[in-house]
């Protein structure tokens, strides 16, 4: 389970080959194979998170689990930011606030110590990703969501 940053590189052409020319010669390329058009970075890893999995699924995907990306906003972020936090504060709620789901490779479904422990981790990440939201909407960086089961 991802959460990534991507730019496409619009600057111009020139630029945008300085760039590539500097990263062959980094990686000890001597050739040109190309211009580099999108720069990814990830942004967290979470594994087997199954309640925050089904989180994006019914919140950013539609409901359709099939392992693609999909955009993620910043007040989708916000929200789940929430969530996670009025969990840690009401834990005997859990299930109800942010349920776990079920399928092939998911983990467990228990309300235990992973799951608390998952939660804890996805704030302090979105905390620390939300204070880049003015930098991303002045540079055009966008947010998506990826999993692979």
């Amino acid at each position: 389970m991802y959460l990534s940053a991507e730019n496409y590189m619009w600057e111009t052409l020139k630029e945008n080959e300085e760039i590539s020319n500097k990263i062959n010669e980094l990686i000890g390329i001597k050739e040109s194979f190309g211009r580099v058009k999108q720069i990814k970075w990830d942004l967290f890893y979470w594994r087997k998170a199954n309640h925050i999995h089904k989180w994006f699924v019914d919140n950013c995907q539609n409901g359709e689990d099939e392992c693609h990306s999909c955009d993620v906003s910043f007040s989708d972020l916000k929200e789940l930011l929430k969530l996670c936090e009025e969990v840690m504060a009401n834990k005997e709620k859990a299930s109800e606030i942010l349920p776990n789901t079920t399928g092939f490779f998911f983990g467990g479904t228990e309300y235990d110590e992973y799951y608390f422990s998952w939660t804890e981790v996805t704030i302090i990440a979105l905390k620390r990703i939300l204070e880049l939201e003015s930098m991303f909407e002045e540079k055009g960086i966008f947010i998506t969501y990826r999993s692979s089961w």
